[in-house]
């Protein structure tokens, strides 16, 4: 019989280094643009975990008025925007089989002045 083979790295794991990498670059960006701004960066922070800060969500449209540029949002969340459920044609299978979105959670956002980028992308996915 062939020896017990290893676990398969799994999805826990996965995520758990996930959660850990977004700590940290969260922790970066603070060390970074913090000491700077002190309003550099924008979240819901909640506590320390290994030396590290962890957010929770933070509702993008509650906040969107205010960011200013150059700053960073943690753990942004927003709902699936109109546009992109009409541009794929997705009312049908809502309609058909309920289907239903989770709001939608990046991990960092960063906000930029107007007209840093000649190119953009619109709510359909089109670049402009």
């Amino acid at each position: 019989m062939p020896p017990k083979q290893p676990p398969l790295l799994g999805l826990a794991t996965l995520s758990r280094a996930g959660k850990k990498w977004e700590r940290e670059k969260a922790a970066d960006l603070a060390s970074t643009f913090g000491q700077v701004n002190p309003e550099a960066i924008i979240g819901n922070q909640k506590r320390i975990k290994d030396g590290l800060p962890e957010y929770d969500a933070v509702s993008l449209e509650m906040i969107l008025p205010d960011i200013k540029p150059h700053q960073f949002i943690i753990e942004p969340e927003y709902e699936v925007p109109t546009q992109f459920i009409l541009e794929y044609n997705l009312k049908r299978f809502i309609a058909r089989f309920g289907l239903k979105f989770a709001r939608i959670r990046p991990d960092i956002i960063q906000a930029l002045g107007p007209g840093t980028h000649s190119k953009y992308i619109t709510s359909s996915g089109t670049v402009k």
